[in-house]
């Protein structure tokens, strides 16, 4: 059986879903991230949203759930800004293994 996933860079107005899936990674897997979830859950809401309008951040679900998220950082100056980072990847450990990753 496959598993259908999709993938979906997330908006600047959708803190809430992207506060709560980072929130789940620094919970969960903590020795994975350089920031902390007490530090990341006391950001205001406008933090999270810099976020968003900064980088290209992709959340993954299956169905309606938020199962992962990863972020690529451009590249500064502006000669390399085509190219980017891959930061903050995460899925859910009970997708791992399971196609998601």
């Amino acid at each position: 059986m496959t598993n259908q996933f999709a993938a979906r860079q997330l908006a600047p107005d959708e803190v809430a879903l992207y506060r709560a899936i980072r929130l789940e990674a620094l919970a969960r897997d903590a020795y994975a991230f350089s920031s902390s979830y007490d530090e990341e859950a006391a950001f205001p809401d406008e933090v999270m949203a810099a976020r968003l309008r900064t980088s290209a951040t992709f959340c993954l679900f299956a169905g309606d759930a938020a199962i992962g998220t990863a972020a690529i950082l451009p590249k500064l100056p502006r000669k390399v800004c085509h190219r980017g980072e891959l930061v903050a990847m995460y899925v859910n450990a009970a997708w791992r293994g399971r196609g998601a990753a």
